[in-house]
């Protein structure tokens, strides 16, 4: 879709797609390309995104993107809807708490993250949580404020799933573990365990309809909610 400038995170809905991007003397942006045309000689290239410290990790869904955004120093969370017509974008925030906010990701109506407003700021890291944004509402909501971590959020439709992990650091490498996964259920505010096999670190990979698909130690796995099967993807 781009190239000769530096180019990554890429994310796709429909025929909209988006990623960070930064010619070799300026701030990273997020761009988007319509790909409506399906031909790429014709695709229209346009920025999303015009904050003047960096932006990354776009995510889209429909019109909607959101990314995390360095205009005030720790990364919180914007957004913009993207008009195809004119191929412009209106941006707006979604989370600016002065702790910082990662990993965003949208899905209908709903924005969620990672946020470390309540971690202590001790290393390791020991207290990330998980908050939503309502699109509709203009409301902002916790998802998993439980003890020890909670992050890799993945969202479709009304089904949020997180990792909960404990972090390590040696003098040499700093890493997860002891992980579970857990999800919500957003239009009854249920939430509930998937994975937690306490010998095996489990980390949630993707949510597609009512499947969650998760890592475990060296395997991969998909639960299907609505009918409780659990297989395994890859060895």
């Amino acid at each position: 879709l781009q190239t000769g400038w530096l180019c990554g995170f890429p994310d796709v809905s429909g025929d909209l797609a988006v990623w960070d991007s930064a010619h070799a003397s300026g701030p990273v942006h997020i761009w988007a390309a319509d790909m409506s045309s399906h031909s790429p000689a014709a695709y229209a290239y346009f920025q999303v995104s015009s904050g003047s410290a960096g932006e990354y990790n776009a995510s889209v869904d429909g019109t909607t993107v959101v990314w995390e955004d360095y205009r005030h120093g720790l990364t919180d969370v914007y957004g913009a809807t993207v008009n195809l017509g004119t191929h412009t974008a209106t941006e707006f925030p979604v989370c600016t708490n002065a702790a910082v906010q990662r990993e965003p990701q949208v899905s209908g109506n709903y924005v969620v993250w990672e946020d470390l407003r309540n971690d202590p700021g001790t290393k390791p890291q020991s207290n990330s949580d998980v908050y939503g944004y309502d699109l509709t509402t203009h409301t902002e909501f916790p998802i998993s404020t439980r003890a020890r971590n909670q992050g890799h959020v993945r969202i479709c439709g009304d089904l949020v799933a997180w990792t909960e992990y404990d972090v390590v650091s040696t003098p040499d490498v700093t890493y997860e573990t002891r992980g579970d996964v857990w999800a919500m259920d957003l239009s009854t505010r249920r939430v509930f365990l998937v994975a937690g096999d306490p010998d095996v670190h489990e980390s949630v990979l993707s949510v597609e309809g009512d499947v969650i698909v998760y890592s475990a130690g060296d395997a991969v796995w998909a639960e299907e909610l609505t009918t409780g099967e659990i297989g395994r993807a890859h060895v």
